[in-house]
């Protein structure tokens, strides 16, 4: 079954719901924001060095909320998909 990504702009569609797409199978739909390991979104922790994988997702999660330089871009990825 192939998927079909149909392109919004958040322009034209402010209530746009956020999809989280994986790269390898989406590529990068225009007008996506990429919050991949190697953006300032990415998780810097890994899985082995740095916990389970439920481990480094909640040390991720517990990291990026306390970033405030994020929290104010956080209206940069509303809309958008995100890659």
């Amino acid at each position: 079954m192939s998927s079909t990504i149909t392109q919004i702009s958040p322009a034209t569609c402010p209530n746009h719901l956020t999809r989280v797409l994986n790269k390898h199978v989406h590529g990068i739909p225009p007008g996506a924001r990429f919050i991949g390991r190697g953006s300032c979104w990415g998780n810097p922790f890994v899985i082995g060095p740095d916990g389970t994988r439920p481990e480094v997702v909640a040390k991720h999660k517990a990291w990026v909320v306390n970033q405030s330089r994020l929290m104010t871009q956080l209206d940069d990825l509303r809309g958008h998909d995100q890659v």
